[in-house]
């Protein structure tokens, strides 16, 4: 105001002297200069006096002391463009200062509080905009913003930060409402209105526009929701449905293509592949730390990993471990089991597609190895953790020394042909079970230390030097015979025994004969102690003994 009146006055002055300029008749080229400075001058303070009334006027104010007498706006038809153009009645008082076209547009500018008061097209000259953020990256209230500029910026005092300054509704629409749904952070923001025109981004993690009533984009043009798995872009989630859609897809992010990824989505996506929550929780305590910690270390893993970037390339990695549980190889079998499963006790190592060459796979010999009662000290033992040549000579062994290979000479000596080196579970246990019992049972002590070094890694005690009155038992040709020590000493270094064999028997017909004192079969089959018979000398030695 004080400027307006100093204004008025500089203006009297400059008048009175003009005035007797004149009338002096003093008129040169000094005074026309002068004249135009006048001139200038007017303008100058026309143009403060009007700048002054609008800036420190609020829009609608009736009254303004300035000389300018203000009334409420009213809407007219569409002028020169604009969907609904708002003008000002004036009502002049005093010494009222003239407008220029120029002073309307503004003053028709600041009181614009809606997208829609805006034209359809940018206009040619200047004219009314929306500002979405200044130069100060201040946002403006609801029904703010407007003001009066050029086609690249406001004129008002505060620039509008660039590509933030549109002229014509659509434009403003899509701003203002950008902003509006900038505010909104996660599903729960979308309240208070905000709801009705802005929807939510999951691959972007953003809200944007959208259109009333739908799932639209709003300006499909200008923003991008992009698509990802169960998600459809081009599309946006409601407030009614936001929460829940993250819930159930909690790998749909902004990272749903690089990672990381979080510990909900790697549990989402360890789940969906057919593993169970015990294969992540063994995991974890083995590094010593919780199922939750460990699964959003894993999803940190997964983003820096240089070959699996998103959700889907590591929800097929976690399918292809589900799938080796089924693979013909035990022990890969058994590692996807215990890595998916975190358990891999309904493997049965012995089911037969886990062969390989011929035999059962390792894991289950060494389990039939020790149900049949053998040690972990025997050489079988070592021979199974050995190798697969180790394997089948282990196999070849416990084939030996079983019933159908035992075969005695007929001096007695037993011996067992050599077996061969592939079996079944079942056969592998039968025969393990056989060797087990020859370890105690077999009647020669050459296979009772055999199998005993197989099947415990021992060395069973040798038997007992034979006594006076011990039963003896030969094999000479094919007859097993039996009979009692008479007599023991030591013969050429080693223990000897003198015998009366009273019986024999046929190993094939099993035809017996018992001796008979004072008889031709005496004689023949049994002779004396230290005299042979006569019909198989070989019983014992030259001098009647046994060693």
């Amino acid at each position: 105001m004080k400027l307006l009146i100093l204004g008025l006055i500089l203006i009297g002055i400059l008048i009175m002297k003009l005035y007797y300029i004149n009338k002096e008749g003093f008129v040169d080229e000094t005074n026309l200069n002068l004249e135009k400075k006048i001139d200038d001058e007017k303008k100058t303070i026309k143009n403060q006096a009007r700048n002054y009334i609008i800036k420190s006027s609020p829009p609608g104010e009736e009254k303004i002391k300035s000389g300018i007498e203000f009334v409420k706006p009213k809407r007219e038809k569409v002028i020169e463009g604009y969907g609904s153009r708002l003008l000002l009645d004036v009502v002049p008082s005093g010494n009222q200062i003239l407008k220029t076209k120029e002073d309307k547009e503004i003053e028709m500018c600041n009181i614009i509080t809606d997208c829609k008061d805006l034209p359809d097209k940018d206009p040619t000259g200047n004219g009314c905009g929306y500002c979405a953020i200044n130069e100060l990256d201040e946002v403006p209230a609801t029904g703010q913003g407007f003001s009066f500029g050029d086609k690249n910026n406001t004129l008002d005092d505060i620039s509008c930060k660039k590509g933030q300054w549109v002229r014509n509704k659509t434009k403003c629409q899509y701003l203002s409402a950008k902003q509006q749904c900038a505010k909104v952070k996660s599903c729960g923001d979308l309240i208070g209105g905000l709801e009705e025109i802005c929807g939510w981004c999951p691959t972007r993690g953003i809200s944007l526009p959208k259109n009333p009533g739908s799932e639209t984009l709003m300006f499909p043009n200008e923003d991008i929701c992009p698509s990802s798995g169960q998600f459809e872009g081009g599309k946006l989630l409601t407030s009614q449905k936001c929460g829940a859609f993250l819930d159930e897809h909690p790998c749909i992010t902004p990272y749903h293509q690089s990672g990381p990824h979080s510990g909900k989505c790697v549990k989402k996506l360890w789940e969906l592949s057919g593993c169970k929550p015990k294969g992540l929780k063994n995991q974890g305590a083995e590094k010593g730390i919780n199922i939750d910690d460990y699964v959003e270390k894993l999803g940190d893993q997964y983003g820096s990993h240089p070959n699996i970037k998103s959700y889907q390339q590591l929800g097929k990695d976690f399918q292809s471990t589900e799938k080796l549980i089924n693979n013909n190889t035990y022990s890969i079998a058994k590692g996807a089991s215990d890595y998916c499963l975190g358990d891999s006790s309904k493997l049965n190592s012995c089911d037969s597609k886990y062969n390989t060459n011929g035999n059962p796979d390792i894991e289950c010999l060494k389990k039939k190895y020790l149900e049949s009662g053998c040690t972990k000290e025997g050489t079988g033992w070592k021979n199974l953790n050995r190798g697969e040549i180790a394997k089948k000579n282990h196999i070849e062994d416990i084939n030996t020394f079983n019933k159908n290979q035992y075969e005695e000479d007929t001096e007695g000596n037993i011996t067992y042909r050599k077996g061969n080196n592939t079996t079944t579970s079942e056969a592998y246990l039968e025969n393990l079970l056989s060797l087990e019992s020859l370890t105690v049972n077999a009647e020669d002590y050459s296979t009772r230390l055999k199998t005993s070094k197989i099947c415990y890694g021992k060395i069973p005690p040798p038997p007992p030097g034979i006594k006076k009155g011990d039963a003896v038992y030969r094999i000479i040709n094919n007859e097993n015979y039996e009979g009692i020590a008479t007599d023991v000493r030591i013969k050429d270094g080693r223990k000897a025994a003198l015998v009366m064999w009273y019986k024999k028997t046929h190993q094939t017909t099993k035809v017996i004969q018992e001796r008979k004192n004072q008889t031709d079969i005496e004689k023949m089959y049994f002779g004396w102690p230290g005299i042979a018979p006569t019909h198989n000398k070989m019983l014992v030695d030259k001098d009647g003994w046994i060693i």
